[in-house]
């Protein structure tokens, strides 16, 4: 478990500027993933490794063929085909929650004492996160409208807070009320968490789900 060097962090983020299938970008995740494991959250520079997994997931579950990284904006676009769409990135989270200074402790433990205490929030805690996420979302969502994107990208909110998206689901009928908004400013917004996105358009809502193998 390493850091990248500034030279192979530009490196694997020119390969991923450029067109490549699912295959050769996955390829890619793995090994950058596994030189830096802990790391690959932790490192800021990083930051093109997990842009590019919220790709691939939208990219698998959307069934596109190829996948590149944008210039911010865009920060990638996906190839369906017969279309090529742009898309940019929001990450909703609790607001005590910072992954990169989490997983930083744990490189630190692991690289100093071989181990690591997990951090877990309480079902306390969970129940609150749930309950702020209205607002935490709509806060991302008028920043990022704010900023007057090209009305034809399309954005991708990145949820970490422990939901699950189940249509009809009080929750996700919630979010899909305070998203609505951002479709003045981007042509569709998706929900995205795990395995799972919300696509909210101005005519329809529906989920894409891809089901774990049981």
């Amino acid at each position: 478990m390493r850091r990248l060097t500034k030279d192979e962090i530009a490196s694997y983020r020119l390969r991923l500027g450029s067109w490549l299938p699912l295959d050769d970008v996955d390829a890619i995740m793995a090994e950058v993933g596994d030189q830096t494991q802990m790391f690959a959250v932790a490192q800021g520079g990083l930051k093109f490794w997990r842009e590019t997994w919220i790709a691939m997931s939208c990219a698998q579950l959307m069934h596109a063929r190829r996948l590149k990284l944008g210039d911010d904006p865009p920060d990638f676009w996906l190839d369906f085909g017969r279309q090529q769409q742009a898309f940019e990135i929001v990450q909703v989270m609790p607001r005590d929650y910072r992954p990169g200074v989490i997983y930083g402790q744990y490189a630190a433990d692991l690289t100093s004492k071989g181990s690591t205490e997990l951090v877990e929030r309480s079902f306390d805690q969970v129940g609150i996160d749930l309950e702020n996420l209205p607002n935490d979302l709509a806060a991302q969502l008028r920043a990022k409208c704010a900023k007057k994107y090209d009305s034809d990208l399309i954005l991708i909110v990145d949820l970490l807070h422990d939901v699950i998206l189940e249509a009809d689901s009080g929750v996700v009928l919630g979010m899909v009320r305070v998203t609505r908004p951002a479709l003045n400013t981007f042509r569709e917004v998706w929900l995205r968490r795990g395995n799972a996105i919300v696509r909210v358009t101005e005519e329809s809502v529906s989920l894409v789900t891809n089901p774990l193998p049981g």
